[in-house]
């Protein structure tokens, strides 16, 4: 079913009930009563980008609105899938989102550099104060060197050789 939107019935069957419909009409209520989806299959809830969004074995459990659903084996459903927009409905499988992996690691690069650089800030005011240890003027060496090799990092690589912070 796709596309399913919001709409009204001309036969309502409860005031307090949302009734969906996909693009050729047809009710989302009436295809998990119809019998339309397997059972021993998972059916998977995807946006106009075909992002996945929900997904169950049990097709009652969803909430569709404005996405699509459709039914997989099982067997088909790679190990690790989560629902945090890694994953897409390719229109034939469950495939990873390509350039979710590169597009994460430039997230924990950014993160890993703020961290850096409060680090750096703190011990560098030490420094200008001529009041910093000799553990710290080593840390702050450390600690720059470390931001350096993360700002030469290429996140696009499969895998990323983090470096390890001091």
């Amino acid at each position: 079913m796709k596309g399913l939107t919001l709409y009204t019935p001309e036969d309502k069957k409860a005031s307090s009930v949302l009734y969906l419909k996909d693009e050729d009409g047809n009710d989302w209520y009436e295809s998990i009563d119809g019998k339309l989806w397997g059972e021993d299959t998972i059916k998977i809830a995807f946006d106009a980008a075909g992002i996945i969004r929900s997904m169950n074995a049990d097709v009652s459990k969803l909430w569709p609105l404005n996405l699509s659903v459709v039914e997989v084996k099982a067997s088909a459903i790679p190990a690790g899938i989560s629902l945090n927009g890694a994953w897409v409905y390719d229109g034939e499988k469950v495939v990873q989102r390509a350039g979710y992996a590169a597009e994460q690691a430039g997230n924990k690069k950014l993160a890993l550099m703020a961290t850096a650089g409060t680090q750096i800030a703190i011990l560098q005011d030490a420094v200008d104060l001529a009041m910093a240890t000799d553990a710290e003027v080593a840390a702050l060496t450390a600690w720059k060197t470390y931001r350096v090799n993360l700002s030469r990092l290429d996140t696009a690589a499969d895998p990323v050789d983090w470096p390890v912070a001091p």
